[in-house]
């Protein structure tokens, strides 16, 4: 989980020093690339502050989930599994209140920023499963995490 956490780290510091779209998945996009998504390189401060913010609630929740997999999986109970779980059901009552998208995004495009945050790592048909995909790899790592000890 630390090399995932790390590259994301990675990526979003360079992102904000040179003001482009960082993708973790294939390493940096080119402008021409860019301008074919309809990528706007030029976000004003507003933007790229909210953008650096929700990334890292984006990190923050990756290593939650993690840790709820690895308590999952060996059977650890601490305060930091029921941090975790406090979390992600923060972002599960986000999900909800945005009506299953980002309650961020509204805010997003009215700061001139029209890329959705998943699209700028996944391309777009993966970045609109992964919600409900993340939802379903929450609830079952939190239900396994739960589970009584025998």
């Amino acid at each position: 989980m630390g090399g995932v956490v790390g590259r994301l780290s990675r990526e979003l510091r360079r992102y904000c020093r040179r003001g482009t779209v960082a993708s973790v998945t294939t390493g940096l996009r080119s402008s021409s690339d860019s301008a074919q998504r309809g990528e706007h390189p030029g976000l004003s401060r507003g933007a790229l502050a909210l953008r650096a913010g929700h990334t890292a609630i984006a990190v923050v929740d990756l290593a939650a989930l993690g840790y709820v997999w690895t308590c999952a999986l060996t059977g650890r109970r601490d305060r930091l599994l029921r941090g975790a779980i406090g979390a992600l059901a923060a972002e599960g009552a986000g999900l909800v209140i945005g009506r299953g998208n980002c309650p961020l995004a509204p805010l997003q495009e009215r700061l001139g920023d029209p890329m959705p945050l998943f699209e700028l790592v996944l391309p777009p048909a993966w970045a609109r499963r992964a919600v409900p995909i993340l939802v379903g790899i929450s609830v079952v790592g939190i239900v396994l995490a739960l589970r009584p000890v025998r």
